[in-house]
């Protein structure tokens, strides 16, 4: 039986993920990295938002007064502060057994407008300097759940409008006739949106 683990996913574009898993077989283990034009679902970007509390206070930009309620309730809007001056944008799984544990990839938003990327340390799951690690594991239990669905194509976000129905009265003159003969024959007309302009 083949055995699959998330080891790690990256937000790309604010829509798509890009992840790497590793898969057990029974003679080989393969480690697999993956990019898919699947938009996420909101659960996976809430299980992200969820994280950042805890990238900020690893990485000690805030005092844990200031995100303990985030870390224990969840994150409901990125615009609270002092969330809002962050972002979250990757998480790696290494280590195995009671070594295991992660290594969060973010933002910070300067005041000068300019970005500053930050890369926690790795904080094994089992750390006891870290208060939070019982949140933190299960926030990433979670995420990954939510990246296996994505990379099966169970779970993600609904597609965009692939084709148009056009009602009767919204037509005049000969384009009413042409639309009423394309809708007696079963046609619909689609337009393709991913055209690129020359």
């Amino acid at each position: 039986m083949d055995i699959i683990e998330i080891k790690s996913a990256k937000i790309k574009n604010d829509l798509f993920l890009d992840f790497t898993y590793r898969e057990k077989k029974e003679i080989k283990t393969d480690d697999i990295n993956q990019s898919s034009d699947l938009p996420f679902h909101d659960d996976c970007k809430q299980a992200f938002l969820d994280l950042l509390p805890h990238f900020i206070l690893i990485c000690e930009q805030e005092k844990s007064s200031k995100l303990k309620k985030f870390i224990q309730n969840g994150v409901g809007q990125s615009n609270e502060p002092p969330l809002q001056n962050y972002e979250i944008t990757a998480f790696k799984i290494g280590g195995t057994g009671d070594n295991e544990g992660v290594t969060l990839t973010g933002k910070k938003f300067l005041s000068s407008g300019k970005t500053l990327n930050l890369n926690s340390p790795f904080i094994r799951f089992s750390d006891e300097d870290y208060k939070f690690t019982y949140e933190l594991s299960e926030v990433i239990e979670i995420l990954k759940n939510e990246v296996f669905q994505y990379m099966t194509g169970e779970k993600h976000a609904p597609l965009a409008q692939q084709s148009l129905e056009f009602e009767d009265e919204a037509f005049g003159g000969e384009t009413e006739d042409t639309f009423n003969t394309f809708k007696e024959k079963g046609y619909r007309v689609e337009i393709n949106t991913n055209l690129k302009r020359a």
